[in-house]
């Protein structure tokens, strides 16, 4: 942020675990053993691309085994968006509800997913959301 906003960051890090994939075994890793983690907002990169699956096949990215997902404030961002009087939500998402709706995990959750575990470490209201 500002240079890419939070879809492009997800491409770009698409793209990064496509390359993980392709390469992981010369450098002695296992492909079919691989977990996505991230913390806040690479938290919500993390389950955007595990909800995305037209970002997957765009950026060539195989199933992997799961998705660690910590202390974010965007697995539902219209909500968030609505309730965060901080208006970190809007910094980052702007105002565009439909790019909203795009960007929210929660919003494209579905059976083809890779499981995803939710933690919220936090007493924070701002860094986490039920949904």
């Amino acid at each position: 942020m500002p240079e890419a906003d939070p879809l492009e960051q997800t491409r770009d890090f698409a793209k990064a675990v496509a390359f993980v994939q392709k390469n992981a075994a010369s450098w002695g890793g296992d492909v079919n053993r691989m977990f996505l983690m991230g913390h806040s907002a690479g938290a919500h990169v993390a389950a955007l691309l595990s909800t995305r699956q037209d970002l997957q096949r765009a950026t060539g990215v195989r199933p992997w085994d799961g998705t660690v997902v910590l202390d974010t404030a965007a697995l539902d961002v219209e909500e968030a968006a609505q309730t965060n009087r901080s208006g970190l939500i809007k910094e980052a998402f702007g105002n565009d509800r439909s790019f909203w709706h795009d960007t929210s995990p929660s919003k494209h959750l579905d059976r083809s997913d890779p499981p995803m575990f939710l933690v919220c470490s936090s007493q924070r209201r701002v860094s986490c959301q039920r949904t």
